[in-house]
C-alpha cells in the first residue's frame, strides 16, 4: 500500500500538465522560437520540482517551496517567473549549506 501511496504522489504531476499546456501556448509551440525555447526550459525545471514536492519526504516549508516555484514555472513567463526561480533558489541554496556543513563536520 506504500508503494501504491507513493507512486501516486509522484504521478500526480502528469495531471497537472495538461492545464500547464493550457495555459502556456508556448510549451505547445505556439509562439516564437525564443518563448518556446524558454517555457521548455522552465518546463523542464518546473515539473522535478512539483515531483518533488509531491513525492518525497522534505520539510514542509521545503515541499511548499517547491510546489509553489514548479507550479510558478509552469506558467507563461512573467513576474511570477522570477518568484518562482526565487522560490527554487532558496531551496537549493538551503540544501547546498546544509550538504557542505555535513561534508565539514
Amino acid at each position: 500500500m506504500g508503494t501504491a501511496v507513493e507512486a501516486t504522489r509522484l504521478a500526480s504531476v502528469k495531471y497537472l500538465l495538461p492545464f500547464a499546456f493550457v495555459l502556456n501556448p508556448a510549451l505547445v509551440a505556439q509562439s516564437g522560437s525564443g518563448q518556446v525555447f524558454l517555457a521548455v526550459i522552465l518546463a523542464v525545471v518546473g515539473v522535478p520540482a512539483l515531483a518533488l514536492a509531491l513525492g518525497t519526504s522534505r520539510p514542509w516549508w521545503e515541499r511548499l517551496f517547491l510546489g509553489a516555484g514548479g507550479l510558478l514555472l509552469l506558467l507563461p513567463p512573467g513576474w511570477f517567473t522570477g518568484v518562482g526561480v526565487a522560490l527554487l533558489g532558496v531551496v537549493i541554496l538551503r540544501h547546498r549549506v546544509r550538504r557542505a556543513s555535513t561534508l565539514a563536520a
